[in-house]
C-alpha cells in the first residue's frame, strides 16, 4: 500500500511514524514534509494547498490512501476536492473541518445545543461541564426498517409499514474535574437506575427527544488524565426523535380585556363569540405512545383524533385537568392540589377510547 500524509510538521511526523509500522505500507510520502520526516519518508515538494498537484501526483504515483494532518488543508476542503476524484482521504470535509478552523464558530456550535439526560433518578447536563459529549453528530442517526409483502407471479415486493427498530450508538463523554471519580459515580447511578428498572429516560437535544438508555460497556474504555476521564458509553435508542408542539385550542369567547371583560369597548351592536371546532393536520405523525390531557377550566371536554373520540364528561375548574392514557388504560382528573381522581366511568362510552383506529 502507498500512502501519502499532507503536512510538515510536528503531528504529521507522527502520522508518518505510526503508519511505517504497519506491515500492509510499502511506500510513504510526505508533502511537503520536513528534515525529520525525510528519515522515514519519501518527501515531496508540493505546498500542503496545492490541491490540485496533490491530486494529480496522488494519480500518477498510484497511492491508495492519503492521511491530511495540517488544519489548513482541511478547512480549505481538500477532502472534498480528494473525493471528487474519487480518492480515498482521511479527514473531515470543509464544513466539519471548519470546527477546527474556526474557534468562534465551534463556540457557537457548542452553544448552539443543548444536551441532557433527563433520567429517572436525575438530570444530567452533557454539554456543559464536568459533563461534555465528544461525538455529537452521532446521535443523530438512526435506523428504519420496513414490512413487506412478496409477490411470486410479477416478482416485487410491495412495502406494508416502516417501523423503528432501535439503534444503538457508542459515544465518549468527557469528564472533568478534580473529583471526577464522585462524577463518574453520579453518572453511573442515573444511567445505570434506568437500566435496572428497564424504563428509559429521555435524551434532548434542543426541542427535540429520544427514549433511550445509556449502557455503560465491560470492561469500561476511558483514558486517564490528571483531571480529565474519558468514558464510553453505548446509547440504545428506543424510539425516533420527537419533538412536542402545543397548539392553542382557545375559542373566540375566551378573549378578555385586562379589566376582566369580554370585550374592553361599547358597540352599538350585539356581539356573540362562537365555538368553532379547531383542525389539526399533521403530516408528519408516527405511531408513539402518547397521552391526551385536559386542562381547565372547561365542561365536557372532548377531542377526535382521526376516528377516534376522546371524551370525559366531567367538568374542570381552573388549575384542574384530565389525563387518558391509552397505553396504561387509565382516565385520571387531577385537581388543583394534585389529587389523582379516577374518572373511568364518566369517560366516552360508545367506542373505546384504548383502541387506536389510525
Amino acid at each position: 500500500m502507498k500512502v501519502l500524509v499532507v503536512g510538515s510538521g510536528g503531528r504529521e511526523h507522527a502520522i508518518v511514524t505510526s503508519v511505517a509500522k504497519s506491515p500492509r505500507v510499502d511506500k510513504i510520502y510526505c508533502a511537503p514534509g520536513n528534515a525529520g520526516i525525510a528519515s522515514l519518508a519519501e518527501c515531496v515538494a508540493i505546498g500542503a494547498m496545492e490541491f490540485g498537484k496533490l491530486v494529480a501526483f496522488a494519480k500518477e504515483h498510484a497511492v491508495d490512501f492519503t492521511i491530511v494532518g495540517m488544519d489548513d488543508p482541511l478547512v480549505g476542503g481538500i477532502v472534498d476536492v480528494f473525493e471528487a476524484e474519487g480518492l480515498k482521504v482521511f479527514g473531515p470535509r470543509k464544513n466539519a473541518a471548519i470546527l477546527e478552523g474556526s474557534k468562534a464558530f465551534s463556540k457557537d456550535l457548542m452553544k448552539k445545543y443543548d444536551i441532557r439526560y433527563v433520567g429517572n433518578k436525575g438530570t444530567v447536563d452533557l454539554n456543559t461541564a464536568p459533563y461534555l459529549i465528544k461525538n455529537i453528530e452521532t446521535l443523530f442517526e438512526s435506523e428504519i426498517s420496513f414490512n413487506s409483502t412478496s409477490y411470486q407471479l410479477d416478482n416485487r415486493n410491495d412495502i406494508d409499514s416502516f417501523y423503528f427498530n432501535g439503534t444503538e450508538k457508542d459515544i465518549e463523554i468527557q469528564v472533568y474535574r478534580k473529583n471526577k471519580e464522585e462524577l463518574i459515580n453520579d453518572l453511573d447511578y442515573i444511567f445505570g437506575y434506568d437500566c435496572e428498572i428497564v424504563k428509559a429516560g429521555k435524551l434532548y437535544i434542543n426541542d427535540y427527544y429520544a427514549y433511550c438508555y445509556f449502557i455503560k460497556p465491560k470492561p469500561n474504555y476511558f483514558a486517564k488524565y490528571s483531571n480529565l476521564e474519558m468514558l464510553t458509553y453505548t446509547v440504545r435508542f428506543c424510539s425516533k426523535w420527537i419533538k412536542e408542539t402545543v397548539i392553542d385550542f382557545k375559542t373566540n369567547d375566551d378573549i378578555t380585556s385586562s379589566s376582566g371583560m369580554k370585550y374592553p369597548f361599547s358597540y352599538p351592536f350585539s356581539y356573540r363569540a362562537v365555538k368553532k371546532d379547531r383542525f389539526v393536520n399533521n403530516i408528519h405523525f408516527a405511531s408513539s405512545k402518547a397521552k391526551i390531557i385536559f386542562y381547565g377550566p372547561c365542561k365536557n371536554p372532548r377531542i377526535s383524533i382521526a376516528d377516534n373520540i376522546y371524551a370525559v364528561n366531567t367538568e374542570l375548574l381552573k388549575e384542574e385537568r384530565i389525563e387518558i392514557d391509552p397505553f396504561e388504560k387509565t382516565v385520571l382528573k387531577y385537581t388543583a392540589d394534585g389529587v389523582a381522581i379516577d374518572v373511568m366511568d364518566v369517560r366516552y362510552k360508545k367506542s373505546s377510547i384504548f383502541i387506536k383506529k389510525f
